[in-house]
């Protein structure tokens, strides 16, 4: 997993430019809080992009191996029909 950089926007000098540049260059996710509470997480668009892709195909297994657990299995046609292929 990567690691996380926690910044206080309570702060009077937070820079949002450094912050960007940093997880860009990084690709280190930043967790912004105020207040000594986590509030969002700044990440670089790649490494979001990359995540959702990962979590979608966690998903997908998951359901498959509910399916599989339940015999409720879909035909070759029927899998091809929903991902339009």
């Amino acid at each position: 997993m990567p690691s996380t950089t926690t910044v206080s926007i309570s702060e009077k000098t937070v820079n949002l430019t450094d912050i960007i540049q940093r997880t860009t260059e990084s690709h280190t996710a930043v967790v912004l809080s105020e207040h000594g509470k986590d509030i969002a997480v700044l990440q670089e668009i790649t490494d979001y992009q990359r995540q959702q892709e990962e979590n979608s195909f966690l998903k997908a297994i998951t359901q498959g191996l509910i399916e599989a657990r339940d015999n409720k299995l879909s035909s070759l046609d029927n899998i091809k029909e929903r991902l339009g292929i």
